[in-house]
């Protein structure tokens, strides 16, 4: 996955009324965990890094 949209993300207004809004990321820095490539920053367009982990620790069941 390189990158990924949504309209799952809700957005407040100022009056406080919340509405779906599309939402999209781009995945950098992939690390290999159990064979499997997991991205560790995901940076939503036009925003800052909303997910860091690169000191995150991943087990998979």
């Amino acid at each position: 996955m390189v990158k990924f949209t949504t309209n799952d993300r809700m957005a407040a207004s100022f009056d406080g009324k919340l509405e779906q809004v599309p939402w999209t990321a781009e995945c950098s820095q992939y690390t290999t965990v159990d064979g499997i490539r997991i991205p560790s920053r995901i940076h939503p367009q036009g925003d800052l890094v909303c997910f860091d982990g690169r000191d995150v620790e991943v087990m998979f069941f």
